[in-house]
């Protein structure tokens, strides 16, 4: 069992495990920042110490040159800020919602969808769940598909035979090939099907980008995998927290210590809200770090 220095109002918020609460009281809040900050006093001292050591200490394993995010070095790990998260999940059913963009539509005459999950089938042909029921079949027109931004992402050309299939009332839609000769434009089509952005990616029937409020800001901007000023929607900080889906990390590697947790929360917090990059060796700012000061304690249970 680990504990992690956090606002109660902010776990609850995050927490898809259950807590016991210590409060302790602000001298030892204190004295857990003073150590934070004498060990941890620059990012790539963070990154060296606690980054590297628990996410990336070999190459090819982890997330060093092996799974993304990458985060062997301090450059790849800054580039994580702002980074989308859960874009090479292997299970897409465990994906968090928060993660999930708008998805890109779906347009067929007058109707249009927004992309909810695509799984291609053992024939070739792939099915396609949309955010919206099919409208009757005659009003069915050739089909495209454009980003969330209206911009054109996929277009088939009429001689690849590409037709939809789709029930009145059903948000489930067939799309098959007929081209005599696919050679080139099935993996063409095969590769920008497996390219949509998909509005409800872990099928679960909650559209992250949509549905759900993230606590922050009405714009319900969704989560990153390290989000500025944010540590409900920075999925690096869930994932080894354990309060979002998903194996809690370092798989392979000792939990982080409580001084740990709080040097990557205050370097959270302190991140620029508009998405510039600090140096490598910017300084952590602690003094003014909120997660710092509040002397309550949770031990999460593993």
């Amino acid at each position: 069992m680990s504990r992690v220095l956090a606002s109660l109002s902010l776990l609850a918020a995050l927490s898809a495990c259950p807590v016991d609460p210590v409060v302790t009281d602000i001298d030892e809040a204190r004295a857990l920042t003073a150590t934070a900050k004498s060990k941890f006093p620059r990012v790539v001292d963070l990154h060296q110490k606690i980054v590297a050591r628990s996410c990336a200490p070999n190459t090819g394993v982890c997330h060093n040159t092996n799974n993304y995010p990458e985060l062997a070095t301090p450059a790849s790990f800054l580039a994580s800020i702002n980074a989308w998260c859960n874009l090479a999940s292997p299970d897409p059913a465990q994906g968090f919602d928060l993660c999930e963009r708008a998805g890109d539509v779906l347009v067929s005459g007058s109707f249009q969808s927004e992309v909810a999950h695509t799984e291609r089938q053992p024939d070739g042909g792939w099915q396609l769940t949309l955010r919206d029921p099919a409208p009757r079949t005659d009003d069915v027109a050739p089909v495209r598909f454009k980003s969330a931004l209206n911009e054109l992402v996929f277009q088939p050309l009429p001689e690849w035979g590409v037709t939809i299939a789709m029930v009145e009332g059903s948000t489930q839609i067939s799309l098959s090939i007929a081209i005599e000769e696919p050679f080139f434009a099935e993996p063409y089509i095969d590769e920008a099907l497996t390219a949509l952005v998909q509005g409800d990616q872990n099928g679960n029937g909650v559209f992250g980008a949509a549905d759900v409020d993230d606590g922050v800001s009405e714009a319900r901007v969704g989560a990153t995998v390290i989000a500025p000023q944010s540590l409900l929607r920075s999925y690096l900080w869930g994932r080894i927290t354990g309060t979002v889906p998903g194996s809690r990390m370092p798989l392979a590697n000792q939990a982080l210590s409580d001084d740990e947790y709080l040097a990557l929360a205050c370097f959270i917090e302190g991140l620029p809200a508009n998405g510039s990059l600090p140096a490598t060796d910017a300084a952590i700012d602690y003094d003014a770090c909120a997660f710092a000061k509040e002397p309550i304690l949770f031990a999460i249970k593993d």
